[in-house]
């Protein structure tokens, strides 16, 4: 049952993270406001501030997943909250190992 749980847990989390004012992204990650920002500039600058806007908007989708998926998990118990900490933090680790490696 827990793995039921918790595998339910990570997927809200994720769908959540992929959402965006117009609903779910699915294939495409990146918001239409990114997209227009794009469209409506023609420099390596003003391209510089769409990006950083966008990575703010996607940051924010991310932390309103991590509070969903955080709450739930208290809900659920002790264990599933100490399991999804564990993850969050390997995780964490993983992306920063990865980031620095494409960097």
């Amino acid at each position: 049952m827990f793995a039921k749980l918790w595998v339910w847990v990570v997927s809200i989390a994720v769908a959540m993270s992929f959402s965006t004012s117009n609903g779910f992204a699915g294939e495409n990650l990146l918001s239409s406001v990114y997209k227009t920002c794009i469209d409506d500039h023609a420099t390596d600058s003003d391209w510089s501030v769409c990006s950083n806007e966008e990575i703010a908007r996607q940051e924010a989708g991310l932390t309103n997943a991590w509070a969903f998926a955080k709450r739930l998990a208290q809900e659920l118990s002790d264990q599933t909250y100490q399991s999804l900490l564990t993850e969050q933090r390997l995780w964490t680790k993983w992306k920063d190992a990865a980031c620095g490696f494409y960097a």
